[in-house]
C-alpha cells in the first residue's frame, strides 16, 4: 500500500474525529450554559406569601344502602412559600368523631383532581386543631390550589322502622359557590317535607330524581336534617360485611439492599409488587421515605408496579393496599431499602465514546482510532529497534527475503587465508566482522570494535585500496562489504 495514502487516510480520520469532537463539546457546553441560566432565573424570582380565603366549589355526599356515607369535598386553599397549605379541623370543613380520632389514617387529600395523593400533618395551632398539607415542588408559590377531601363515616346517618335520617351542622360551605350534591341509596325516596333548616339557607334547590338532592347555600354554615325511605333490603354482600382482614402486600422487586446506578437520560425505578384480598383491592398507593408517590386504582392479583424518577440516594419503600370491604381494611408489605448510585467516570467515559461510535461520523472514527493505534504501536517499536541497534536499522529491516538468504549464504563462506596473513589485528577485526554481518555500515563496525574513527576511516581507506572490500553511500549511511574473491 502507498505510504502516503496510509498516512492521507489515517490524518484525513483523525480530522474528522477532531471535529466531531468540536461539536460535542459545543453541545455540552451549551447544555450547561442553559442550566445554569435556569438555575439563576429560578433563584432569583421572590414570589410574596399568598392571603386568599378558602373556597369550597362542591361536596358530594352519597349514602350506600347500610347507611355509610362517602363525603368528597373539593375546594382552593393559598400555599405559602414553602409550599404548604393549612386547613382548620371543624372550621374549614366538618370532620366527624370517628374521623377525627383516626385523621391520618381515615382522611385522604388528592391534588390535580384526584390524580396525586398530598401527605400532610396535624397539630394543635392557637388552640385550634390544624392540617399542615404539602405541595408538590412544581406547584407554583403563593398561589391557590384546589384539592379534594375523602372520607367514609356513619355518624350522618341513622336508621329506624323502615326509615332513615341524615343530619349534619355546622357544615362550612362558600355562599353562592358552593353546591351540595346528595344521593340517597339506590331505589329510597326522599321525604321532602322532612328537610329542615333549607328554607332560609340555600339559594337553590332541586331534585333530579327521588334519591337525590343538589343545594346552593347562601350562608357559610349550612345545617341540614332529611329523611328518607330505607330500600328493601338487598342480600347482604358476606364478604364485604365480615371481612376484617387487611389486604396481603407481597413486594417482589427490587430487592431488599439493592444498589442501582442512575441513568443519564433517565432515573426512572420500576417497583412491582402482588396484593390480595377476599373482598378485592381498592387502591394502592407506593410509599418512599414515609411520603405517597404513587397511587393505582386499577389492581391486579398478578404483577403489579409503580414507576417513578428518583435521583441518587438511599431509600426505605414500602406498598400499602386498601380492600374493597364496608371497613375498607388497610394492609402494608415489609419496609425495603434501596440505593440509587452516581455513575462512577468509567462508565460515563464509556457511554461517551459508545455514542460518539454511533453518532454520522462514527466509521470514520472508528478507522481513525485503529489508525492511530497501529501508527503509535510502529512507532515505539521502531525507536526500540534503533535504540537497541545504536540509530542502525536491522538486517531483517533492510534486506528482502532473497537478499536475507543470500546474506546467510556468504556467512557459510570462508576468506582466503592467505589475505589473513597479510591483515594487522585491526584490519582483521574489521574483516571479521563483515565475514560475520555480510554487509553493514561504518558506524555498526565502529560500535563493535570501538576502533577510533579516524583510525577506522583509515583502515577502511586502505582495504577498499586493496580492493578487499566495496563501500557504498545512502544518504548518510556508509555500507560496507568483502569483495567476492577475497572468499575461497
Amino acid at each position: 500500500m502507498n505510504f502516503k495514502l496510509f498516512h492521507f487516510i489515517a490524518f484525513f480520520s483523525i480530522f474528522l474525529m477532531l471535529v466531531q469532537g468540536v461539536s460535542l463539546s459545543n453541545y455540552m457546553d451549551f447544555n450547561a450554559s442553559v442550566q445554569n441560566e435556569t438555575a439563576n432565573i429560578t433563584k432569583n424570582v421572590s414570589i410574596p406569601d399568598a392571603k386568599k380565603e378558602i373556597l369550597v366549589f362542591s361536596i358530594e355526599i352519597v349514602i350506600d344502602n347500610n347507611g355509610l356515607v362517602r363525603l368528597k369535598e373539593t375546594m382552593s386553599i393559598p400555599v405559602d412559600n414553602n409550599n404548604k397549605g393549612e386547613l382548620l379541623v371543624g372550621e374549614d370543613f366538618l370532620v366527624p368523631d370517628d374521623v377525627k380520632d383516626s385523621l391520618k389514617n381515615s382522611l385522604l387529600i388528592f391534588y390535580e383532581l384526584g390524580k396525586q395523593k398530598l401527605n400532610f400533618d396535624t397539630k394543635i395551632k392557637d388552640s385550634k386543631e390544624t392540617i399542615t398539607i404539602s405541595f408538590p415542588g412544581s406547584v407554583k408559590n403563593g398561589e391557590t390550589q384546589t384539592i379534594r377531601l375523602e372520607y367514609t363515616t356513619y355518624q350522618f346517618t341513622s336508621t329506624s322502622s323502615g326509615v332513615g335520617t341524615l343530619r349534619f351542622s355546622s357544615l362550612p360551605v362558600t355562599p353562592g359557590i358552593t353546591i351540595i350534591s346528595i344521593k340517597f341509596p339506590d331505589k329510597s325516596n326522599i321525604i321532602l317535607n322532612s328537610l329542615t333548616g333549607i328554607p332560609d339557607s340555600v339559594a337553590d334547590i332541586s331534585s333530579s330524581s327521588g334519591n337525590e338532592l343538589m343545594i346552593r347555600p347562601k350562608v357559610d354554615r349550612f345545617n341540614l336534617t332529611g329523611k328518607y325511605y330505607l330500600p328493601p333490603p338487598s342480600p347482604p354482600e358476606d364478604n364485604k360485611i365480615s371481612d376484617r382482614e387487611p389486604p396481603v402486600v407481597a413486594l417482589k422487586s427490587p430487592e431488599n439492599n439493592m444498589n442501582l446506578t442512575a441513568e443519564t437520560a433517565t432515573g426512572n425505578v420500576t417497583f412491582k409488587y402482588s396484593a390480595e384480598d377476599a373482598s378485592g383491592i381498592k387502591n394502592c398507593e407506593l410509599i418512599i421515605n414515609t411520603e405517597t408517590r404513587g397511587l393505582s386504582d386499577n389492581v391486579t392479583l398478578k404483577d403489579n408496579e409503580f414507576t417513578i424518577n428518583l435521583g441518587t440516594g438511599t431509600y426505605v419503600w414500602a406498598v400499602r393496599c386498601r380492600d374493597n370491604s364496608l371497613n375498607e381494611n388497610s394492609g402494608s408489605s415489609e419496609s425495603r431499602n434501596l440505593i440509587i448510585s452516581q455513575k462512577t467516570g468509567n462508565d460515563t467515559l464509556m457511554n461517551f465514546i459508545f455514542n460518539i461510535f454511533k453518532s454520522e461520523y462514527g466509521i470514520s472514527l472508528l478507522i481513525a482510532s485503529v489508525l492511530i493505534i497501529y501508527l503509535t504501536f510502529a512507532y515505539f517499536k521502531r525507536g526500540k529497534k534503533h535504540a537497541s541497534s545504536g540509530g542502525e536499522p536491522d538486517l531483517e529491516d533492510l534486506y528482502p527475503s532473497e537478499e536475507k538468504k543470500s546474506v546467510e549464504n556468504e556467512k557459510k563462506r570462508k576468506i582466503n587465508q592467505s589475505i589473513m596473513k597479510l591483515m594487522d589485528e585491526s584490519e582483521q577485526k574489521v574483516i571479521n566482522i563483515l565475514i560475520d554481518s555480510g554487509e553493514t555500515t561504518q558506524a555498526n563496525v565502529y560500535k563493535i570494535t570501538q576502533i577510533p574513527k579516524a583510525t577506522l576511516s583509515n583502515i577502511m581507506r586502505k582495504l577498499e585500496e586493496r580492493n578487499i572490500i566495496e563501500r557504498r553511500v545512502e544518504g548518510k549511511v556508509k555500507w560496507v562489504k568483502l569483495k567476492d574473491w577475497v572468499f575461497e
